[in-house]
């Protein structure tokens, strides 16, 4: 069976997918949502989830609400609005029993957290706890794959803090800070401050450790009780800088990027580079605060292949970090804008029904045009060039 390239497309009434030649693949009552990661793939039989393998073959029955695509051997699944994680045998690692679970990659390896009755726990792939903490009714946990860091960020009773996989608080982020984005960036992490501002924090420039361990949240573990003990390594509390005060946050934390930015973008759009806005314009921002693109453009959005989705007025086009148009911008909405997927830029023509699929080498005639279901209400306006 072939690779499946787009899940979830459906032609004159037909369910299927595409495959990586643009060849349309029917899958009967199976609703493929999903590429495929370990040799499985999301479907949805009947209004509950299972997973189906390259032949499609149903290899986790449909038993779940909700299922979440496999990521290198692991999936998380709910059912009765329990959540656990299983493996690609459908084994549950995690039961389905939690408020939440989830699963990510760390220098560490694999990790698996859950929250249960206000307990966060994080468990490595051997399942042996690493630390539990208490969380309150707005907790929040963002696991950044950053290859640098052990790191997650929490929130907790208002306040931000950065713990190691030990359960100690390493950096506490300034009372100021009222947001987050969840992911690090070239050593940055952006944040919005009480006046709706964002700007970015240094997590680099930190003094000698002093590491003091989170409130214990009086039991440790979903699966056998153990902590780790044997990884000392954590990473330093923020020294005092010696810069102005302008160029610090309160609590010792160096502002890298200046909080002069109405808002920011969810995903960096590489190590070096971040979308930010300011004066109602986007634009793109290094590491060091230098602008890289000026802000010209009405929304930006990191895309594949190292392009960015921009939107000028009602028009939605495709630049190169450099600014240099690489798809010319139409008329059209978000959800049908020109957007590249692998090997192909997708065009959506919601008066036509069809999807225009475009090669990098060819971006004046699209290399195939094919129905797209999907569109038959989307009632939207004919893209026009710009």
């Amino acid at each position: 069976m072939p690779d499946i390239y787009i899940p979830n497309y459906a032609m004159n009434g037909v369910k299927g997918f595409l495959t990586p030649s643009l060849d349309f693949v029917a899958t009967g009552d199976l609703q493929v949502l999903s590429t495929l990661d370990s040799n499985r793939a999301v479907v949805r039989v009947e209004g509950e989830w299972g997973y189906v393998d390259q032949s499609l073959q149903l290899v986790i029955a449909p038993i779940y609400d909700s299922a979440h695509p496999f990521d290198n051997g692991y999936a998380e699944v709910s059912r009765g609005g329990r959540w656990g994680i299983i493996d690609a045998a459908g084994r549950e690692v995690v039961p389905l029993r939690y408020d939440a679970a989830f699963v990510w990659d760390s220098p560490r390896g694999r990790l698996f957290a859950t929250v249960q009755e206000g307990v966060l726990s994080v468990l490595d792939e051997s399942l042996t706890c690493l630390f539990s903490t208490a969380v309150d009714s707005e907790w929040e946990v963002y696991c950044p794959n950053d290859g640098a860091y052990s790191l997650l960020i929490l929130k907790q009773a208002g306040s931000y803090r950065l713990v190691n996989l030990q359960g100690t608080e390493v950096l506490r982020l300034p009372a100021s800070i009222q947001d987050v984005v969840g992911y690090f960036c070239g050593g940055l992490l952006f944040a919005q401050n009480e006046a709706g501002l964002w700007g970015a924090l240094d997590l680099q420039l930190w003094g000698p450790p002093a590491p003091r361990p989170l409130a214990s949240a009086g039991r440790l573990t979903p699966c056998d009780g153990r902590r780790r003990e044997k990884d000392s390594w954590a990473l330093p509390r923020p020294a005092i800088q010696t810069e102005g005060e302008a160029d610090r946050a309160d609590g010792g934390v160096r502002t890298a990027i200046a909080f002069c930015y109405e808002d920011v973008g969810r995903f960096p759009m590489d190590a070096e580079g971040w979308c930010v806005q300011k004066n109602g314009k986007w634009g793109v921002v290094n590491v060091a605060g230098e602008v890289d693109l000026d802000f010209l453009y009405d929304d930006l959005t990191p895309a594949e292949n190292g392009l960015l989705l921009a939107r000028k007025g009602e028009c939605w086009g495709l630049i190169s970090r450099s600014g240099q148009v690489v798809f010319p911008f139409v008329q059209t909405a978000f959800g049908h804008a020109p957007y590249p997927d692998g090997p192909y830029i997708r065009l959506d023509i919601p008066e036509l029904k069809q999807t225009h699929f475009f090669s990098f080498s060819n971006l004046s005639t699209p290399y195939k045009t094919l129905p797209n279901d999907a569109l038959a209400n989307a009632g939207r306006s004919s893209p026009s060039a710009n």
